[in-house]
């Protein structure tokens, strides 16, 4: 089995910060494209590959700047949103 953590510590470290970090920002617009394709054109298996590349490059951002720390953000805003999604509901 894979272990993807290690995978992305070893991008990291072969390609270096500022590499992946452009890779990302690749990635991403690429999924824009992808989202915009799908709309138009009904492209869907380009956006589950685009989606897929976007969660490997989130993977190594993990590794660049700390699980905790995303965690942590990430529970606030999930936390934030079901607050919404409660308040809109009644």
């Amino acid at each position: 089995m894979i272990n993807e953590r290690k995978l992305y510590e070893s991008a990291v470290i072969q390609w270096g910060r500022n590499s992946q970090l452009a890779m990302v920002q690749e990635e991403c617009a690429e999924l824009i494209a992808a989202i915009s394709h799908l709309r138009r054109r009904n492209s869907l298996e380009e956006l589950l590959g685009e989606i897929a590349d976007v969660e490997i490059m989130l993977g190594q951002l993990r590794i660049m700047f700390g699980d905790a720390d995303i965690d942590a953000i990430k529970k606030a805003k999930l936390e934030r949103l079901a607050q919404r999604l409660e308040g809109a509901e009644q």
